[in-house]
């Protein structure tokens, strides 16, 4: 409920600021960065996990520390590469109005990221109940990248983005936010007492 309403006050904040597309994209893209380092914090916070599904060489990955520090890492190296590039391109277009609009879009990130930070919380108190899929962990964030991903190609592909752009991006990025919800629910159980 809270990353719902987090959502709407963005969309609220575009809406009465009159924001183009590339205003919103940075407090999506800040948001995508804020999952991103909880979800860091989340691995390396781990005492037990499972690693099922997980191979080095054609052998299971062990459960051990090396693991989760190295899985993490790889996590922070492989996000954080495809948020650089997000960002180029963010700021290559970026609209003369951005640092006039700039505590607005501040505001938009901490609402993200007091959201993010609940979140953030209630899943290490779930986590240390029970052993959950570190593999589920780190693919859980890339969700975020599909729709900003296809709106950037689009709004490239278009010089000015019309309202239908804003409007398709609204709606991509808000069904993956319920996605992402819903398939974190769905594990709950691998999260469970072993």
């Amino acid at each position: 409920m809270s990353l719902v309403i987090a959502n709407l006050v963005t969309i609220g904040l575009a809406l009465s600021q009159g924001w183009d597309l590339e205003e919103l994209m940075f407090i999506y893209w800040a948001q995508s960065v804020i999952i991103g380092v909880f979800t860091y914090a989340r691995m390396m916070s781990l005492r037990k996990f499972s690693t099922r599904g997980m191979t080095s060489g054609g052998f299971p990955e062990p459960e051990t520390t090396a693991t989760k520090h190295g899985t993490a890492n790889f996590f922070t190296f492989h996000f954080g590469f495809f948020h650089l590039i997000y960002f180029g391109f963010l700021v290559m277009r970026a609209p003369k109005s951005l640092l006039a609009n700039l505590p607005f879009l501040i505001l938009g990130v901490v609402v993200f990221a007091a959201n993010h930070g609940y979140t953030f919380l209630k899943h290490r108190k779930r986590d240390a109940l029970g052993k959950p899929g570190l593999a589920g962990i780190m693919i859980f964030p890339y969700i975020r990248i599909v729709p900003m991903h296809l709106t950037l190609m689009v709004a490239i592909a278009v010089d000015s983005p019309s309202p239908t752009v804003l409007v398709l991006f609204l709606v991509l990025k808000t069904c993956a936010d319920v996605v992402m919800d819903w398939i974190e629910l769905a594990t709950l159980p691998e999260s469970q007492p072993a």
